[in-house]
């Protein structure tokens, strides 16, 4: 089958449309993810002024993988649970995979925004120190609002995908994929927990020796 890349612009804005033309396996899902939380990872590391967190690039994917393959088979089986889908786990991956492109343009979209804070709190720290305080709750704000955005976004892609790989509308797409969202964040959190101390214990012992 293969990666379909020209498709991504779809995804963003005509969901169904974009999803109902495209062809996604599992493997298609779980290397599109992959790849676009790498880009997605690389771009926040600018907006962070952080340094590349290889270790970083490593377990992100992985979460994403598992997050996708955990979310598609879930969320297929809830829709036909719940609303007689079709139960297509191995498309709502595929397209799940897909709508990870939305986590690339909100990295693109901060990165954006930190250059233009930093430069008008620089700006204003030269001409009133005083205004730095008011400048940094001005930047939360946005930030908060633009989170907003894209969780919503995130939601309306999500919600298509699932309806189109299982045949279910789209409001019974969302609630499948909300149900699953929330499972998912579950166990994700789990590993991620895990990982995390199992690499700072090897970063403590690889430092006793």
């Amino acid at each position: 089958m293969g990666l379909n890349f020209g498709v991504l612009p779809n995804v963003l804005f005509k969901p169904q449309e974009a999803f109902k033309s495209l062809d996604a396996s599992v493997a298609d899902g779980v290397i599109m993810a992959a790849i676009l939380t790498i880009v997605a990872g690389i771009v926040g590391s600018l907006a962070t002024l952080s340094a590349l967190n290889i270790m970083g690039l490593v377990v992100r994917p992985i979460l994403a993988i598992i997050g996708v393959l955990l979310g598609g088979f879930l969320s297929a089986f809830i829709a036909k649970l719940l609303f007689k889908g079709s139960g297509n786990g191995a498309k709502t991956v595929g397209f799940l995979g897909y709508a990870s492109v939305l986590g690339v343009i909100q990295a693109v979209v901060f990165l954006v925004l930190g250059v233009l804070g930093m430069g008008a709190m620089a700006g204003d720290a030269m001409m009133d120190p005083s205004a730095t305080m008011g400048a940094v709750t001005g930047a939360l704000g946005v930030a908060a609002i633009v989170g907003l955005v894209f969780f919503l976004w995130s939601l309306w892609i999500g919600g298509n995908a699932v309806a189109s790989a299982n045949g279910v509308s789209f409001w019974k797409g969302l609630i499948s994929n909300i149900i699953a969202a929330f499972i998912v964040a579950f166990i994700v959190g789990i590993i991620a927990a895990t990982l995390f101390v199992g690499m700072m214990g090897a970063t403590v012992t690889g430092g006793m020796y």
